[in-house]
């Protein structure tokens, strides 16, 4: 069983040192200035793993309750420091592992004093687990309330203005013994609780820094400024609907003055630390992955923001391609779904994402309840979590090259697609069907996206290959007889009583056994068994998310004797990436998950 990964502000800066002066590393972790301090005098800490003139950023804990993510980063950095997984002359890895340590601060150490009621590791899980349900509790308490919500209707506003119950359980802590040693940070979150109402127990879940600003909102663009100045007093939505985020608070606050918009030390200082980075001499910023912890998504589409597309000259094409590209090499490691709109929360990591090579922001857990209810199933966070995103880090890096010459590709295959609807007076496509191009190429030909990616792979590769590759995988997507492979053996394998081919005979027997496998598991946990449409979609997913998996188990079946060593070791493989996407619910399809 996995141990509870709990690490507060003194933990994680242990940790790190560690890793520093660690002599055995396979590559060195170096502790460089911080990019600046905060208000508080608190260091914004920076650790570099590589020398390569290609820079990846990696951020952590904007959000100061999402601690998980500044525990995965740990994990990470341990992982590639004394394990490799990237290469160090080609990339330089940039580790900011907590943007916001006020934040991080104020929630840690009103966990600590929560936690300090446990005396074992099993009792503090069985803490996170209350606080999990208090949280879980909550938000279907206002979920239901806001169901019934009527001016007159006193109870349901008490239910979503009043105390909730994850406060409740801090009720107890003595707040003599908070932030003893940050007196000034202590002195500003309590008069903001005082000055508000609130209870002791939002400090437990403070997402903000120590002057009440959430760091991801505070953006001069963030279109709700406008909104809480018209009007007047505006509330958080779900757990935190007791909380305003007109005025600044434990979340969702832009800024100190509404009227008077001012970006606070931490983004400066990360502000600066970009433009310096960019503007270094023959280095460049080619990726930008930014970690928060809520519901096990992957946002990747860049806003359309003319004024910093016109002003930095982004091509915005690219940017599209390249994101959802990259989205969808982290996916093939973590199973997570990934969202095509732009996010709606994060307005300062927009402005990155346009301007700092391919940025990803992924949402490690679907447990919720920050900053510790994820930690209170330690073998989900540390199985469901924390290794698949580990993978899929090196995957992504190691693909980073892939995905650049790839987009261009697309890019290519958009402007020929355009110029033809151009032609025929129709319009041109949107972002939705330049990302369903992307996935009918490993839906419709699989085999061909997998000698695309090997060539590509290549820095040499042959141009001519390129052009004939192009054209044909261009015929199959206008080609409208030709059905996606996927769904042309879904229906054979689901629905034909006898095999019509070698391969499909014996693709039926894969697709049972990984079925087995994962039934297996659900019947041991009293789950219900999948069902035929979770088993179609299953199939989909073997196409559009793994098809180097899927073509290469399509070379071994259509052998005279198949290997089935390697048979089984992609049975393993798919097996855990799928019983993975069961687990984050991003198997279920749509009409199903409604």
């Amino acid at each position: 069983m996995a141990k509870f990964e709990y690490l507060n502000y003194k933990d994680v800066n242990e940790r790190l040192a560690n890793l520093v002066n660690n002599t055995n590393s396979k590559i060195k972790v170096v502790k460089k200035e911080p990019l600046g301090y905060t208000d508080f005098k608190l260091p914004i800490e920076h650790y570099r793993m590589g020398q390569g003139l290609k820079h990846i950023v990696v951020t952590g804990s904007y959000h100061s309750a999402e601690i998980i993510t500044t525990i995965f980063i740990v994990h990470l950095m341990e992982e590639l420091a004394l394990n490799g997984g990237f290469n160090p002359k080609e990339y330089t890895i940039d580790f900011i592992p907590i943007v916001n340590p006020e934040g991080y601060l104020i929630t840690t150490q009103m966990q600590d004093l929560y936690l300090a009621k446990a005396n074992t590791e099993d009792e503090k899980i069985k803490l996170a687990k209350d606080y999990w349900a208090a949280y879980k509790q909550d938000a279907v308490n206002t979920l239901n309330a806001n169901k019934m919500l009527k001016k007159e209707d006193l109870t349901v506003i008490n239910i979503l203005r009043g105390k909730k119950e994850y406060e409740a359980l801090f009720d107890d802590v003595n707040l003599d013994d908070y932030l003893k040693d940050y007196p000034e940070l202590k002195e500003s979150v309590v008069e903001i609780i005082k000055k508000n109402g609130y209870s002791a127990g939002v400090l437990a879940a403070w997402t903000a820094n120590g002057h009440g600003i959430d760091l991801s909102q505070n953006a001069p663009f963030n279109s709700l400024i406008e909104k809480y100045k018209k009007n007047g007093p505006c509330y958080s939505g779900t757990v935190y609907s007791n909380i305003r985020k007109d005025v600044p608070g434990p979340i969702n606050t832009p800024c100190r003055d509404l009227n008077n918009f001012t970006f606070e030390a931490e983004n400066k200082h990360m502000l600066n630390f970009l433009w310096n980075l960019e503007h270094t001499k023959d280095v460049s910023i080619e990726a930008f992955l930014n970690y928060h912890s809520v519901m096990g998504k992957i946002y990747q589409k860049p806003i359309e923001e003319d004024w910093v597309v016109n002003l930095y000259d982004i091509d915005y094409s690219k940017k599209l391609i390249e994101n959802y590209n990259g989205a969808r090499v982290i996916r093939s490691e973590n199973a997570y779904d990934i969202i095509e709109d732009v996010d709606p929360f994060n307005y300062i990591n927009e402005y990155f994402r346009l301007r700092y090579g391919i940025n990803i922001q992924v949402e490690l857990s679907r447990m919720g309840s920050n900053p510790i209810g994820p930690l209170a199933d330690p073998d989900t966070f540390m199985n469901i979590t924390v290794k698949p995103n580990i993978e899929a880090f090196k995957k992504f890096v190691n693909d980073l090259e892939f995905i650049k010459e790839y987009s261009k590709f697309i890019n290519n295959l958009v402007f020929l697609f355009n110029n033809k609807r151009k032609n025929n007076n129709e319009s041109i496509l949107d972002s939705k069907e330049v990302y369903r191009l992307i996935d009918n190429i490993c839906c419709k030909t699989p085999t061909l996206y997998t000698k695309l990616k090997e060539e590509l792979k290549n820095k040499n590769y042959n141009a001519h290959v390129i052009t004939y590759l192009f054209h044909l995988i261009e015929t199959s997507l206008e080609n409208k007889e030709i059905k996606e492979e996927s769904e042309s053996i879904k229906k054979r394998v689901i629905y034909a009583s006898n095999s019509v081919d070698k391969f499909t005979e014996r693709y039926t027997a894969f697709i049972n056994d990984i079925v087995d496998r994962l039934n297996k598991d659900r019947v041991a946990k009293k789950q219900d068994l999948l069902n035929s449409d979770e088993i179609e979609l299953l199939i989909d997913n073997i196409c559009k998310d793994y098809p180097e998996i899927y073509t290469k188990l399509k070379f071994e079946l259509n052998k005279e004797e198949p290997n089935e060593e390697i048979i089984n070791e992609l049975e393993i493989h798919l097996s855990r990436l799928i019983n993975n996407q069961i687990k984050m619910l991003n198997l279920l399809p749509n009409k199903i998950r409604n």
